[in-house]
């Protein structure tokens, strides 16, 4: 096994530790890993899909873009019964193909101006971001809440390693900015790691190293209409 990939499943199975106990339902999308829930997935292969919520006559409840990450529940002949963003309903299967994974970069998750690993300063935060709202201590971070973000400190290194974006004016390398569609934002990045279906939304996570072997969360937060709601960039070691 690479490296990088080594590294990932210890990951991941620290993110599976951390996660245990919440209501959540959290699936790894590729390859299997011990204790998790695997998924069935597949992608929009074709564009301007109709999801219905019948096979064939079935109302159609929304359209599909390519790319679109589907999770399949079951199959009737040549339809699959899925999930599209946590809404269920039915897709015709010829139109779909299988996952795949994509390379990613430290420059792939670059948030404008904002960049992990600096240090954190509240006054000159305030003077971009607006006034500071709220903060807490929690896990050995200290968490700044702003009007659309929300900055997370290392307790003692002062160090800013995360950030919780849903301001639209940020964007990230590949153009993804919170108010696009799913589709755009998940073709974008090829399939994720982990899909997390949680009350209200659904988030994908991504997981990759630098080239210094740091180990890095990217996930993007979609609304039950299949937008894009909040970005989230966490350096994990």
């Amino acid at each position: 096994m690479k490296k990088w990939q080594a590294t990932i499943l210890v990951l991941v199975m620290t993110m599976m530790l951390q996660a245990a106990g919440t209501a959540a339902e959290k699936l790894y999308c590729t390859d299997k890993v011990k204790g998790y829930a695997e998924g069935s997935f597949v992608v929009m292969e074709g564009d301007d899909v109709n999801l219905r919520q019948r096979p064939e006559t079935g109302n159609v409840i929304r359209v599909l873009s390519r790319h679109t990450l589907l999770r399949v529940l079951d199959r009737e002949q040549d339809w699959y019964k899925v999930l599209a963003d946590g809404t269920e309903g039915y897709v015709y299967a010829p139109f779909t193909e299988a996952c795949r994974k994509d390379m990613l970069t430290e420059e792939d998750f670059a948030l404008g101006y904002l960049s992990l690993n600096n240090k954190f300063v509240l006054e000159k935060f305030e003077q971009s971001m607006g006034k500071c709202l709220s903060s807490e201590k929690k896990d050995g971070r200290y968490y700044y809440t702003f009007a659309n973000l929300v900055a997370g400190v290392h307790k003692r290194t002062k160090n800013i390693v995360y950030y919780r974006i849903s301001d639209p004016r940020f964007i990230t390398m590949r153009g993804i900015s919170v108010g696009d569609d799913s589709a755009r934002a998940i073709g974008q990045y090829g399939t994720p790691d982990t899909v997390v279906y949680g009350d209200g939304s659904v988030c994908y996570e991504y997981f990759f190293c630098d080239q210094k072997d740091d180990t890095y969360r990217f996930a993007i937060e979609i609304s039950p209409a299949g937008i894009v709601q909040a970005m989230i960039i966490e350096r994990l070691k």
